[in-house]
């Protein structure tokens, strides 16, 4: 599947953003919030799997979803 511009930006910046937090070692949370349609389970699935293979296991790292 290919991913729209938008979409790309946002699994980059959520990439960026969770490494800076992981870095600092406390407990953080981050919050993907798109409108309807706007592909949020393929965002995510994406921001996951690119960390899964960035982290390595070098953190420990938890991920929650919830629906609204």
């Amino acid at each position: 599947m290919f991913l729209k511009d938008f979409q790309n930006s946002a699994i980059k910046k959520m990439i960026e953003r969770s490494s800076e937090l992981l870095d600092q070692g406390d407990l953080r949370k981050i919050v993907l919030d798109a409108p309807t349609g706007s592909g949020k389970t393929i965002m995510m699935a994406e921001v996951l799997k690119q960390i899964s293979i960035l982290n390595k296991g070098k953190y420990e790292i938890s991920f929650i979803w919830t629906a609204p």
